[in-house]
């Protein structure tokens, strides 16, 4: 009685799963060479042909109760999992720059067991089931495919840009005209990248609160806010070289004429690599949060089916603890990749300090069953922020500060004198600064149920941009004469 009264929902599950991905790669010639103005810029090769092989291993077990307790419901309940990867036994043939490669069934890491609470609350404020107040906290791991123990492949795909020097003028980039690696272990079946020791799993803790109210009947609207912190993050070491092997050159934009530091790794250096994934423990220099607003409602009034929101919600990255970048910068956007890379915004990895706007999305959504033959017609509008859009120099050893330039530049100097990569990415512009514009769309379609006896058919008809926006998705982003060309349009 008192305190233990009350209904209780209970619930309880496991989960097992195997998974496997297997790749085969080729590329012709296992090189190309890029031109500029028909002159020979950069040699692009590749460890083709590559045969890959990963194997994932997760497991998971949930125990869930919804216990009801007078006006309160609450929500209680632990997820506990587990994922182990290995590479089972493979080869690849000899190619161009590299020679027959295998090596045996390898262990790659074994994560777990992860504990995970997830905890909730909904009052019924007035106690006529009209308002509620809800909050929740709950930690959440990061997902693992099979693209993780991919990432620890020996016989991973490699790629790596030198220089070209095209000495008989065919525009064929020949193995004698391309110069010497940037990585000692280039095509060779040893782990350039390992998981550490100690190394865990991220995982996101997220705390909600939100209120929702019904206005008149069949019409509420709901109003809430998300935070979220990542913990244990991934950071990249390379045990071959030090912050100090770099050399702090300071690059004069081409737009505007502003200083830009850029870092030129000592050319000793350039081919020890030796990554290792630990977890970074200084959250001053690797962090992201998120932080969202969202209201809401939906509507059921005559016939008539609404639904609809809006957000507004900012994340805030910051990656000062290592200058090389082996991978993308932010999700969904153009990523630098190469070996050696620095970031290419390394000279603003403190987000906190750009003041980055809060972006804002949209959406509408009803349905309405015609008076004729019963047909329902559903319309969508949905209204995104674009997405960040760059603007970046490809700098190669070549690169000369052109006769206009502007600032404190000389015309006709090398922008980095004795350049140790093929070509060095550099952003021009901070994140945060520009962005895509936004992508508005409206969709329509029609429904119908058939019923022939016992069966049910449905006939449907949809029409996507039926406004026929001509957005943008993507554009060249660098410098150069075709800098805003469109790439890929809705």
């Amino acid at each position: 009685e008192g305190a233990t009264a009350g209904s209780h929902d209970v619930k309880a599950g496991v989960q097992l799963s195997w998974e496997g991905m297997a790749y085969d790669r080729i590329t012709n010639g296992d090189r190309f060479g890029d031109l500029d103005n028909g002159v020979a810029l950069r040699a692009n090769l590749s460890n083709t042909p590559i045969n890959s092989d990963h194997r994932l291993q997760s497991w998971g077990a949930f125990f869930q109760d919804r216990w009801i307790l007078g006006r309160a419901t609450f929500n209680a309940g632990v997820r506990i999992d587990g994922v182990s990867a290995y590479l089972p036994a493979q080869a690849s043939p000899a190619g161009t720059f590299v020679g027959e490669r295998s090596f045996p069934k390898t262990d790659v890491f074994d994560f777990g067991p992860n504990v995970m609470p997830r905890l909730g609350i909904a009052y019924d404020l007035f106690g006529n089931g009209r308002t509620a107040l809800k909050a929740s906290f709950g930690r959440y791991m990061a997902g693992q495919t099979t693209s993780f123990p991919a990432r620890y492949n020996p016989l991973q795909l490699q790629s790596e840009t030198r220089t070209w020097r095209d000495t008989n003028g065919d525009n064929i980039a020949q193995v004698s005209e391309i110069g010497p690696s940037n990585n000692a272990a280039f095509g060779l079946p040893v782990q350039t990248i390992r998981p550490g020791e100690d190394f865990k799993r991220e995982y996101d803790l997220e705390y909600t609160a939100q209120v929702q109210h019904e206005l008149i009947r069949g019409l509420s609207v709901n109003l809430g806010f998300f935070h979220r912190g990542t913990r244990n993050p991934r950071l990249t070491q390379n045990l071959g070289w030090t912050p100090a092997d770099y050399t702090v050159v300071n690059v004069v934009s081409p737009l505007d004429g502003t200083i830009i530091p850029v870092y030129n790794l000592d050319p000793a250096k350039r081919a020890n690599v030796n990554r290792l994934d630990v977890n970074s423990t200084d959250s001053d220099l690797r962090k992201r949060t998120y932080n969202g607003l969202q209201a809401g409602f939906s509507a059921r009034v005559r016939g008539f089916q609404f639904f609809g929101g809006w957000t507004v919600d900012r994340i805030i990255d910051t990656r000062c603890d290592a200058i090389e970048s082996n991978a993308g910068r932010y999700a969904g956007t153009a990523a630098i990749g190469a070996n050696n890379s620095p970031q290419p915004d390394f000279h603003w990895c403190d987000q906190s300090k750009l003041d980055l706007p809060f972006l804002h999305e949209f959406k509408l959504a009803g349905s309405y069953t015609l008076p004729w033959y019963d047909i329902q017609a559903n319309v969508a509008l949905q209204s995104y922020n674009g997405q960040p859009l760059f603007t970046r120099w490809n700098i190669s050893p070549t690169t000369r500060y052109a006769a206009n330039c502007v600032g404190a530049c000389r015309p006709g100097e090398l922008v980095i004198p004795n350049q140790t990569l093929a070509t060095y990415t550099v952003d021009l512009v901070a994140p945060g600064q520009q962005y895509y514009e936004r992508q508005n769309q409206l969709d329509m379609g029609f429904r119908k149920i058939f019923r022939v006896g016992r069966v049910q058919l449905s006939g449907q008809v949809d029409f996507f941009n039926i406004v026929n926006s001509s957005y943008v998705k993507s554009q060249n982003i660098t410098i150069g004469t075709s800098l805003g060309q469109p790439l890929d349009i809705l």
